[in-house]
């Protein structure tokens, strides 16, 4: 059952992404409402599992129902999710630099981080069909290849998680990649792909 839901994590994150580069702004809500689902149903299942001693099952279904409340809230406070999009497109923003310039300069990328989370928060308010397709395309483009080529390349690893270890998961995928050209390359390309996409085709007529 638990690598049931390892695997269903991987597949919803490629499928998710997929939809988030090309029909972003388009699907905002429903994309956001699942991405919330999908990263709070492994944190209420751990907690209630780690914490009770209720049945899996009912677990399960106690974590089915959070996770879907919390979906609901992202859908309802449709501002606060902009607001996040482009906040936590700067933090994402400072942790690239910081994977640069190295610890030493630990301090100044999180204030940066701070500063752009707010800095681009407030942008995505302001102008918010432009930075949600920014956003949406970049981030759905770089979430879509490293998990794709991860579930291609590095299969065997997948039989070693474990949905309680979220953390686990999203970091051994996310640091699989980072700085090759095969993860880059194709990266950058679907990003381009999706702004285009999503700029003449499928944000059209959305404002």
């Amino acid at each position: 059952m638990d690598l049931f839901f390892v695997w269903l994590f991987i597949i919803a994150q490629i499928v998710i992404a997929l939809v988030y580069c090309f029909w972003g702004y388009r699907y905002f809500r429903v994309i956001i409402s699942l991405y919330v689902f999908i990263f709070v149903f492994p944190l209420a299942f751990s907690t209630i599992s780690g914490f009770t001693s209720i049945s899996q099952p009912v677990a399960i279904l106690i974590s089915l129902a959070v996770s879907a409340l919390a979906g609901l809230l992202a859908w309802f406070i449709y501002k606060l999710a902009i607001f996040l999009c482009g906040g936590i497109a700067g933090v994402l923003l400072a942790f690239w630099l910081y994977s640069i310039l190295g610890s030493s300069y630990l301090a100044l990328c999180v204030i940066l981080g701070i500063a752009l989370f707010i800095l681009l928060g407030a942008l995505a308010i302001k102008f918010q069909k432009v930075i949600v397709v920014l956003v949406s395309s970049v981030i759905g483009a770089f979430n879509l290849v490293t998990y794709a080529l991860f579930l291609f390349i590095n299969t065997s690893l997948i039989a070693g998680f474990s949905i309680l270890r979220l953390d686990q998961i999203t970091n051994t995928v996310s640091n699989s990649y980072h700085a090759e050209a095969l993860w880059i390359v194709p990266s950058i390309i679907i990003a381009i792909s999706g702004i285009l996409v999503q700029a003449f085709v499928t944000a059209r007529g959305r404002d």
